[in-house]
């Protein structure tokens, strides 16, 4: 019997929705089955952007570690120690018991935020110790403070009035002065009351966080953690950055991982850096000397071996890397630590859209061995050597903001390679989520 054309358009829509609730059923028993029996799990390849640290520090391995990111009720043994980011006596890690703090944590970013302001008073109590007219050339700082004067051409703010500092009085004259040039970079000669605070320019984090770690010979470690620059790392005007250290010894620099602003060097300059879309390039320099021999027991402990041939930058690299403003840039570095021998050290680095790339490849280096020989800890350095202010950030006063998260250091890893899995966006300074938005460009149809 021949079916009328409604039955069987009837007939289709009803198979068509038969179809489509099978598919339901079938896609939400697989969803039930993997929670029963597959329960969620931190991944190294996880889209969270945190997943990555979680992951490691659950894994076999994991020797030490500090999120930068503190959560309430964790001892000092966690990596989420509440006052990790706190005082010296309050049990944290920063380098002050008392001064303003430059590295807090941001909770919209969820990473410690770190500062370095434009502007320093020094030992944050220095100010005029006489009023100063609109036509005077020298001014007396009280308290005095040795190191603040020693760079000639250095900005000195009081007020709203800009001066440079162009001579010091003898060491021994009282009251001790300095000789200035009034009303610089556009601003106007005014008279300044005794007790006027004074400021000076400034490019380094006033007051680090110094991690411990005590490092052990015999052992291989892995060190990873992230930092994102924001834009205000762009077109600074500066040379370079003494960004991470790695201590040893008596807690003496020895392997630093350097920003480098004007891209780096000859041999570690990228191709295709550029200081006005680009934060910079990366090296490192060593606190050892070139020159070792072959035969570490031979040198005085304090050699990089053959085939190193420069110190500051490390040389020779493997490959360069451009560091782009507000993207998530992720570093590994791996010491295997030998006893009565040379240290071998790896270097690693990727962000959000470069794969791990290789930069420094298997460095012959040595611990200290003032005390025990070991990498005593990691600092939050943000130090540069140049105290005056290039004048683009004279004129916008604007602090260089960074962040930093998810320090870990594991041990004895006989695998290097699958740790090394690039970072996942997270929330850009200045934004509050990163939730996605409504979906785009899709259709819904109707049976």
């Amino acid at each position: 019997m021949r079916r009328s054309p409604v039955v069987l358009r009837d007939f289709e829509v009803f198979m068509m929705r038969f179809r489509v609730h099978v598919a339901f059923l079938v896609a939400a028993l697989a969803l039930v089955t993997s929670v029963w029996f597959n329960p969620a799990t931190p991944t190294l390849s996880a889209a969270d952007t945190n997943a990555y640290f979680d992951a490691l520090i659950t894994r076999a391995g994991f020797w030490k570690g500090y999120s930068f990111r503190p959560k309430p009720g964790h001892g000092p043994d966690s990596p989420y120690f509440t006052n990790q980011l706190e005082y010296k006596n309050q049990g944290g890690y920063q380098q002050s018991s008392s001064a303003p703090k430059y590295v807090t944590y941001d909770e919209a970013v969820d990473a410690a935020k770190v500062v370095i302001p434009a502007w320093v008073q020094p030992n944050w109590s220095m100010v005029l110790g006489a009023g100063m007219g609109a036509s005077d050339t020298k001014l007396y700082p009280s308290p005095w403070s040795s190191g603040s004067f020693s760079n000639l051409g250095r900005q000195i703010k009081v007020d709203g009035e800009i001066m440079v500092l162009k001579a010091v009085d003898p060491d021994g004259t009282s009251p001790r002065g300095v000789t200035v040039s009034r009303s610089q970079y556009g601003t106007k000669a005014a008279a300044h009351t005794a007790g006027s605070a004074i400021y000076l320019s400034n490019n380094s984090l006033p007051h680090q966080v110094r991690v411990p770690l005590d490092t052990i010979d015999g052992n291989k470690y892995v060190f990873t953690w992230d930092v994102l620059y924001s834009s205000s790392y762009v077109g600074t005007g500066l040379a370079g950055n003494k960004t991470f250290q790695f201590t040893s010894g008596e807690d003496s620099v020895w392997w630093e991982v350097k920003t480098r602003m004007d891209g780096g060097s000859q041999s570690s300059k990228p191709a295709g850096f550029n200081p006005a879309v680009h934060v910079g390039g990366l090296d490192v320099r060593s606190y050892n000397s070139p020159g070792g021999l072959a035969n570490w027991l031979l040198t005085d402990g304090n050699k990089l071996g053959p085939g190193v041939t420069n110190n500051n930058p490390v040389a020779p690299m493997d490959s360069t890397f451009i560091l782009y403003p507000n993207r998530w840039i992720r570093y590994w570095v791996v010491v295997d630590q030998r006893e009565n021998d040379y240290d071998y050290i790896d270097l690693y680095a990727s962000d959000e859209q470069t794969d791990p790339r290789l930069i420094y490849k298997h460095i012959p280096a040595s611990t200290f061995n003032k005390g025990t020989q070991s990498i005593k800890k990691f600092w939050l350095e943000f130090n540069d050597s140049a105290a005056l202010l290039p004048d683009e950030r004279v004129a916008s006063g604007k602090d260089l903001v960074a962040y930093v998260r998810n320090f870990a250091a594991l041990m004895n890893v006989s695998d290097v390679k699958p740790l090394l899995v690039r970072p996942v966006p997270g929330v850009l300074p200045g934004e509050t989520s990163t939730a996605p938005g409504a979906p785009k460009n899709v259709r819904i149809v109707r049976y």
